[in-house]
């Protein structure tokens, strides 16, 4: 694999944003948090083009689910699909 360096600018708040998720994730590095929420993104996009636009999520200790709705992500989603079937 050939990896490529890309400088960043974040503002303060962003930063520590980042860091609290790579602490969350164990994460060794800045570049290794973001290529994990690169990979979700990818995920989330790839369902959202689906049609899909709910995430289930469910606690393996009590069997209890949440239901997540990002209404901006699929809103957002549903303008482009519909600004490329226009354009």
């Amino acid at each position: 694999m050939t990896t490529k360096k890309i400088l960043f600018s974040f503002d303060e708040d962003s930063y520590k944003n980042i860091l609290e998720l790579q602490a969350q994730l164990g994460a060794k590095s800045i570049a290794e948090t973001l290529r994990r929420s690169l990979e979700m993104m990818s995920v989330l996009e790839t369902q959202a083009s689906e049609g899909y636009s709910e995430i289930v999520l469910r606690n393996n200790s009590d069997k209890k689910e949440k239901t997540i709705v990002a209404p901006s992500f699929f809103s957002r989603k549903k303008k482009i699909n519909s600004e490329n079937r226009a354009g």
